[in-house]
């Protein structure tokens, strides 16, 4: 009952960074469920806003062009209360778009092991990413955003296990948002 309050009246919201297939979208909805806050998928959010899914706008206009829709959509949307955001996997790329979201999110980076990730991932979805340089899937992961999204996060969850549930994942998000909310707050 205590974390249910602490949760469902934080002062700001919680966004969820990850590669494709990490997870933010069904570990957001279980938090967004546990905690009664509303749930975001800003892939979702572009989707709607723009007319095309951000795979759609990378293949046909590029990922520098999506990386400027993704930024203008996603800053000119308030966070008004609090809720849960699953940011697209790209999203952790724009220095400034993080700190939009960080002015009223606690960042929370899901690190899920290469490992689990590339079974997760097929090739159709490894060809929807945003990937300028050709790398391949667990050198974008590991070498090129895996700096961005420990940068854009408050705490960092670590994955590494196949057989975690997504329950299980939510769950050590709250206690972690949870222990944040508490060890911040005046004594």
């Amino acid at each position: 009952m205590v974390l249910f309050a602490l949760m469902s009246n934080l002062e700001t919201g919680v966004n969820l960074f990850a590669m494709m297939n990490g997870g933010k979208t069904t570990v957001g909805m279980l938090v967004a469920e546990i905690c009664g806050l509303p749930f975001v998928d800003t892939d979702d959010v572009i989707t709607e806003e723009y007319g095309l899914a951000p795979g759609e706008i990378i293949k046909s206009e590029g990922s520098d062009r999506f990386m400027i829709v993704q930024r203008q959509i996603l800053t000119a949307r308030q966070r008004t209360k609090p809720e849960v955001w699953a940011t697209g996997g790209a999203v952790a790329r724009d220095s400034e778009l993080v700190r939009h979201l960080g002015a009223s999110g606690v960042g929370v980076f899901l690190f899920v092991s290469p490992d689990i990730l590339e079974h997760r991932t097929s090739e159709e979805d490894i060809a929807k990413l945003a990937n300028p340089n050709g790398l391949s899937f667990r050198d974008l992961y590991l070498i090129e955003r895996m700096p961005f999204y420990k940068a854009a996060a408050d705490i960092v969850i670590t994955v590494d296990d196949p057989a975690e549930t997504p329950e299980k994942t939510a769950q050590r998000v709250i206690d972690s948002v949870f222990n944040g909310i508490l060890s911040s707050s005046p004594k």
